[in-house]
């Protein structure tokens, strides 16, 4: 019977990768990109933050769902550059080379659009901060928390989600976090509802902190993504 558990950094490794394989967006559907997209969205968070980790059991030891968070998203971006980008050097995997110094040598950015996996590199070596979307306003301030889960198909529809943004809405309080966000695609909206279900609304841009009684309008990520948040 399936259960939830914390994460165990090296075992689960391996499925973590496979999770991600199954659920990523197109985008992340071919390599390099699948396993620069597995460093990026797994591997930091069982290396940096395991206290806020957990994943779903199948029952016999290995994990077919996870959901991967952390108390503090700009200091998690602050190890990301001292602590974990050092792991990525010690047995680099086929496909992630660490790219140049873009700024300091005075070279383009490379763009999605044109060279996605030099792109995903850059973030991943460079830019862990916008990666994890410091750079929208009030994120990472006076939103400091942040997770995102994924679940195999064979258990979704179960009640797990459910279960598992629960575990890590309390354990994101336990460590101190007042509020958190997660980001989502805009057309998502069986997700949409799974969330405002659980109290959470759409960031939305504003000029005055609303004081004005205007919502304003969706705060977006790009490439159709929206931020929601919650106050814990």
């Amino acid at each position: 019977m399936a259960f939830l558990r914390p994460v165990n950094p090296s075992a689960d490794t391996p499925a973590l990768d496979h999770v991600f394989r199954v659920t990523a967006g197109p985008a992340f559907k071919s390599e390099p990109a699948t396993t620069i997209g597995s460093n990026m969205f797994c591997h930091p968070y069982p290396f940096l933050a395991p206290d806020t980790c957990f994943v779903l059991d199948s029952g016999s030891g290995e994990a077919v769902g996870y959901i991967l968070g952390t108390p503090d998203t700009t200091d998690f971006a602050r190890r990301w550059r001292v602590d974990f980008t050092k792991t990525l050097d010690q047995k680099p995997p086929q496909g992630m080379r660490r790219p140049p110094d873009y700024d300091a040598e005075g070279i383009a950015r490379p763009k999605a659009e044109e060279d996605f996996p030099a792109h995903l590199l850059d973030l991943l070596y460079n830019r862990p901060e916008d990666l994890l979307n410091l750079n929208v306003p009030m994120l990472g301030k006076r939103y400091a928390a942040h997770f995102h889960v994924d679940i195999l198909p064979s258990h979704q529809r179960q009640g797990w989600g459910r279960k598992m943004v629960e575990l890590m809405l309390d354990s994101l309080k336990a460590k101190g976090a007042k509020s958190v966000f997660l980001g989502m695609e805009a057309a998502n909206e069986s997700a949409g509802k799974f969330y405002d279900a659980m109290g959470f609304s759409m960031l939305l841009k504003v000029l005055d902190e609303s004081a004005n009684g205007e919502k304003g309008e969706t705060n977006g990520g790009g490439n159709g993504t929206i931020f929601l948040i919650k106050d814990l």
